[in-house]
């Protein structure tokens, strides 16, 4: 059939093709045809932006691109470069401060570990043998515990974290977590604390500006079990768990804490650390948020442990909840709920669950989860990407990009060695007519501005040289493709997760990759055009690079390139998963584990955007954060 640049005479058939789907129907009388309206051929039109210019032809390249006068970087490349990957507009807000948290258990852990047990048995004899038997899995992040001194009201000790929701903070929840003595009722006595520390000092023969932790533990070191030895455990104790302050030195308050050890039966401890939370909460919400740091006051181990705590007040009377067995715990990084009733969410659960909560619109859509520097997105940005039907948005890829460029710095993934990734405005730059098709006052495409482009987004410190393969997302009439300079078998390779053949009306990937483009006033197929831009472009930008001119290599598609459900609107995140099995050493797809649903696809990619270490906006609020699983 003879491929002609205008409709037909006396047309047969009328097909409508999108990116995904083609629909073919047969005009019904061939007696009186009706004819089809003149339309303007897109392709033909973007000719009419070069009729002036001359097809260059170049041997290495083949003759795919006019040449183009030099001239400076028009309006139009500018748009384009802001329509794909925009900085989003971000609400303005103070300067964030700078978070001092001076609660450090992993020191008295240490602490505990260099004891003896002699040492262990007087500690014990003054009744903070629950102490000795703390551990921790891990702990919350700064802006973690940030937020929860947010939600806590200093005038009740109240943790409200959301409408209906109220965790409280009492002296027996310290008492819960914490193991310490809670009888008696009394505090050292009023002494003269400067008096007190001067004599310490000149006791145990130090310094004033070396009477800190460290000295303290190699006192400890030696063995003894003397009070004086053991009164040096409590000073860290106090210091670095139960009452800490804004100083890593030993202070005052330590001292005055420590200064009649034969009193501590008579002390509530748990009503001090109490009392200290109390002015610690106070502290925190009169701050100035004006000042370049802050300071989380008090004992915060028993904030971020008081929710847990709450739930346990029912079922044990006594014992620090930091790692007891059967004792219900929490480990607060990974948000993992662990009990002998509820099992721990598993790695697929967390994902699922972390995609549940923001697609269902049940949170706040202005929250911000995503903040990859120049790129940020909120809960209501994510659904519009991540839900089930929504084309992803070039954002989102280009914050995978990111990922996956800092996977392979850190050699994270096998598979991600020696291979480059573009940023997805170049793409757009290869594609530039498409760009342009609808604008009042169309540009023609200007290598000058995509190798400005290439200079400008390069990663730092690539090595050409020892790529084997260039990576390429591209998306074109809204459908997401990859297209893979592999070096190493001079091919290229076309990612495409359509499901061409019979599913598509019989539409192959040629008819949708070799769709003619108009260049000068001739014809090209598009994925010569594009390759050949790019060719020419990193070969100016990096000169002495000693890898081939791919514009003239072969265009192919692997046999096994995973397909997507048609409708499915998945195509960016098969993307997603072409870049992590692309296996550039066999030219094939490796290692894809493609999931049953397409719901589980996006869940994936979101839990890898939310989770991964690169992310500004960790760490998230409780609600998000839970679902963060410990191999991220």
């Amino acid at each position: 059939m003879k491929q002609v640049d205008r409709p037909p005479n006396n047309p047969k058939r009328i097909t409508i093709q999108s990116s995904q789907e083609c629909f073919s129907v047969d005009i019904p009388s061939a007696e009186h045809p009706n004819p089809c309206p003149e339309v303007e051929n897109p392709s033909i039109a973007d000719s009419q932006n070069v009729t002036n210019e001359t097809v260059q032809i170049d041997s290495d390249e083949d003759d795919f691109m006019p040449a183009m006068k030099k001239r400076n970087v028009s309006e139009s490349h500018t748009r384009v470069l802001r329509k794909v990957v925009t900085k989003r507009v971000k609400h303005e807000e103070l300067p964030r401060q700078r978070l001092n948290v001076r609660c450090n258990p992993q020191d008295v852990i240490a602490s505990i570990n260099i004891l003896n047990e002699r040492q262990r048995e007087a500690i014990r004899r003054k009744g903070f043998s629950s102490i000795l038997d703390m551990t921790v899995d891990a702990l919350c992040s700064r802006s973690h515990l940030q937020w929860l001194m947010d939600k806590l009201d200093p005038k009740d000790m109240t943790i409200r974290p959301g409408p209906g929701k109220e965790l409280k903070i009492t002296k027996d929840i310290v008492h819960l977590i914490l193991g310490v003595p809670n009888h008696g009722g009394g505090k050292p006595l009023g002494i003269d604390e400067a008096v007190a520390a001067s004599n310490l000092r000149a006791e145990l023969g130090v310094a004033k500006d070396e009477f800190n932790v460290a000295f303290l533990q190699d006192r400890l070191r030696k063995g003894e079990d003397d009070d004086l030895s053991i009164r040096c455990f409590f000073l860290i104790l106090f210091n670095r768990l139960l009452f800490p302050t804004a100083s890593w030195g030993i202070t005052y308050h330590e001292v005055l804490l420590t200064e009649e050890m034969h009193r501590f039966h008579e002390i509530d401890w748990c009503q001090l650390i109490f009392n200290d939370l109390c002015e610690a909460a106070k502290k925190w919400h009169n701050r100035i948020t004006t000042n370049v740091s802050t300071t989380i006051y008090g004992c915060s181990i028993v904030v971020l442990r008081g929710a847990m705590a709450t739930e346990e007040m029912e079922q044990n009377d006594s014992g620090p909840v930091f790692d007891q067995t059967p004792t219900p715990h929490v480990d607060t990084l990974k948000g993992t709920t662990i009990s002998g009733s509820d099992p721990p969410l598993t790695e697929q659960e967390c994902i699922r669950s972390l995609w549940d909560l923001i697609c269902s619109k049940d949170i706040d859509q202005s929250r911000v989860v995503i903040d990859y520097g120049d790129y940020s997105a909120n809960c209501m940005d994510i659904y519009d990407s991540f839900a089930e039907g929504k084309c992803l948005e070039d954002v989102f890829m280009q914050c995978f990009i990111e990922c996956v460029r800092d996977d392979s710095k850190n050699h994270r993934r096998t598979l991600t060695s020696n291979r480059l990734i573009l940023d997805v405005n170049v793409g757009a730059l290869l594609n530039f007519e498409e760009q342009e098709r609808h604008s009042k006052n169309p540009q023609p495409f200007d290598q000058n501005v995509l190798q400005n482009c290439l200079h400008n987004t390069l990663p730092a410190l690539v090595n050409l040289d020892k790529c084997k393969s260039i990576m390429v997302p591209m998306l074109s009439r809204g459908h997401w493709t990859l297209y893979v300079i592999n070096l190493h078998h001079r091919v290229i390779h076309i990612l495409d997760s359509n499901p061409y053949g019979i599913q598509l009306g019989g539409t192959e990937w040629k008819d949708y990759h070799y769709d003619p483009i108009y260049l000068g006033g001739r014809k090209f197929p598009w994925a010569r055009v594009v390759m050949s831009r790019l060719s020419k472009a990193l070969q100016h930008v990096c000169p002495n690079a000693e890898f081939p001119k791919f514009g003239n290599f072969p265009l192919d598609m692997p046999s096994n390139c995973p397909t997507m459900r048609t409708r499915s609107n998945d195509c960016g995140f098969f993307v997603m998963s072409y870049m992590k099995s692309y296996d550039h050493n066999a030219g094939v797809i490796s290692s894809f584990n493609q999931p049953d649903n397409s719901r589980d696809l996006r869940a994936h990619a979101l839990h890898q955007l939310t989770f991964h270490r690169i992310n500004k906006a960790l760490p998230l609020p409780l609600d998000i954060q839970r679902f963060m699983f410990a191999r991220n």
